[in-house]
């Protein structure tokens, strides 16, 4: 900026010397004053594209301050964020731990109900359901059970139940409502394999598979009531990935422990329900 100062003033200064000396046509004068104008036109135009500069210069340092300040924001969330993994991290590993241990001490998965002793026609009625649908059920009159595979239910990591399955559990809910099944209570245990939940989206919704199985669980309870099943009748439970009937080694075995177990109970024995009403003794 200083040279084109220096270069717009060097033809004012000749033109006055030249003017003062009286030896400069008036042809020559003309020349030097028309390129003392140019040149004068031109540094206003320098200074005018310097203030843009300038403005364009103080504009880009606000962007990176601000830049600077949002790059700090993040880099607080992202330690807070992984400040918490840690700890999830840590309270996963003690509860796997105990886990282990219990395991190793011969524990097994617990068995919720044993020996159910269902109405003939009720047993009946489930074991043709399971003959009708045995890619999806598998029945066990023992102990009054119907195990659904989640797969069939649900997609991996969702607790919306599929269209496909409704049909199925509208059937059901019909059995349930029969004569033979009016004496006894539903059970609805949703379990999963122990595949973490990665997907942001989805762990807003389901944080672990213990609230995956459990709102699987209230998923199923809620198309039986929707379907006509008294809500007095029906429980729900999840265990997550911690009651596994097969080892998730593989894709086979994981399948096997993604599943939604439905027991049928005596009224009145699950615990904190409304128990059977009972005949008021007779008065003498």
């Amino acid at each position: 900026m200083r040279r084109m100062v220096v270069a717009a003033v060097v033809p004012l200064v000749a033109l006055l010397v030249a003017a003062n000396s009286g030896c400069v046509s008036a042809g020559k004068y003309r020349e030097l004053e028309t390129s003392a104008r140019n040149m004068q036109s031109r540094l206003e135009q320098a200074e005018t594209e310097l203030q843009g500069e300038r403005a364009k210069a103080k504009e880009l340092q606000a962007k990176l301050a601000a830049a600077e300040s949002e790059l700090q924001a993040k880099n607080a969330q992202i330690q807070t964020l992984q400040d918490a993994r840690d700890r999830l991290k840590a309270a996963y590993e003690a509860l796997r731990a105990e886990f282990d241990k219990l395991k190793g001490q011969g524990m097994t998965p617990v068995t919720i109900i044993k020996n159910v002793q269902l109405p003939a026609a009720l047993d009946r009625a489930l074991k043709e359901f399971a003959d009708k649908h045995p890619d999806s059920v598998e029945y066990d009159p023992a102990r009054g059970l119907l195990k659904w595979k989640s797969d069939l239910l649900f997609d991996l990591g969702s607790a919306d139940l599929k269209p496909t399955a409704l049909p199925a559990l509208q059937e059901f809910a019909g059995i349930l409502k029969s004569n033979a099944a009016v004496g006894f209570d539903i059970m609805i245990a949703g379990h999963t394999d122990n595949t973490r939940i990665a997907k942001p989206q989805t762990r807003q919704q389901h944080p672990t598979n213990w609230h995956l199985s459990a709102h699987r669980s209230i998923s199923v309870l809620f198309e039986l009531t929707k379907d006509g099943v008294e809500p007095t009748r029906t429980t729900v439970m999840g265990y997550g990935e911690y009651q596994p009937i097969a080892p998730n080694d593989t894709t086979e075995h994981k399948a096997q422990n993604r599943r939604v177990e439905i027991y049928l109970v005596k009224k009145g024995t699950v615990p904190g329900a409304t128990p059977e009403p009972t005949a008021a003794p007779e008065v003498p």
